[in-house]
């Protein structure tokens, strides 16, 4: 999926991680403890628009998660890396390495913590809402 791919590499490009080490798409891998996910989620529906050609669409509206995990035993690790992930994300503007060019990205709310996982780590959420160029 672009998305996840484009976001993820914004992400890497800007120091939040190293896709495949500690930056993963989809969903968080067994380890390590202290990682990252860009994960899908359901975004808004179309804009109806008045016009049959391309310039008239509006923009797709997808929507992210990001999802961050820390051990037990750091906590404030993982709530850093999700608040630095927020400052990254919220308010850019990028055209992606697949050629699509993302108008805005806006972070829905400040990273939360939101439980934990089955080995007790500590897991932090945000979503973020895209505003995607539907041209490309």
């Amino acid at each position: 999926m672009p998305l996840l791919v484009d976001i993820g590499t914004y992400l890497a490009a800007q120091g939040v991680g190293t896709q495949g080490t500690d930056l993963f798409r989809g969903s968080l891998p067994d380890a390590p403890d202290l990682c990252m996910a860009v994960v899908p989620t359901g975004g808004l529906g179309s804009i109806m628009t008045m016009t049959a050609t391309l310039a008239g669409l509006a923009p797709e509206r997808p929507r992210v998660q990001i999802l961050t995990r820390s051990p037990v035993q750091d906590q404030p690790a993982g709530l850093a890396r999700a608040e630095l992930a927020y400052g990254k994300l919220h308010n850019a503007r990028f055209t992606g390495v697949s050629g699509i060019r993302y108008l805005l990205l806006e972070a829905l709310q400040k990273p939360h913590v939101v439980g934990r996982d089955e080995n007790n780590r500590h897991l932090f959420s945000f979503n973020v809402q895209v505003w995607k160029d539907p041209g490309a």
